[in-house]
């Protein structure tokens, strides 16, 4: 897994190129991969701690509505852009 492709994969979506849903899918097949146990230590417990947040994203309003825990693209988008922060402060740390 590199870190450039989901810092890409972050930037797409929030220039609207990605939807909410193929943000949530890339992050999710990158740990379900075991590619994140191959980053730097410090990237991987950064993109767990956000796949775990971003695990609550639903799409669809309606289905939103069934469970308060469930939210929307507001709120993944303020998630996808503090990891895109938080990936971004630790560049140091990235693998190629």
């Amino acid at each position: 897994m590199s870190t450039k492709f989901l810092l890409q994969r972050l930037m797409a979506y929030l220039d609207g190129q990605v939807t909410g849903k193929d943000l949530v899918r890339t992050v999710d097949d990158i740990v379900s991969s075991d590619a994140v146990y191959e980053t730097n230590k410090v990237v991987e417990e950064i993109i767990l701690k956000y796949q775990d947040k971003m695990s609550l994203y639903v799409e669809d309003a309606q289905q939103r509505s069934e469970h308060p825990a469930y939210f929307g693209p507001v709120e993944l988008r303020r998630i996808a852009t503090e990891l895109k922060r938080d990936l971004e402060a630790v560049r140091n740390c990235w693998d190629t």
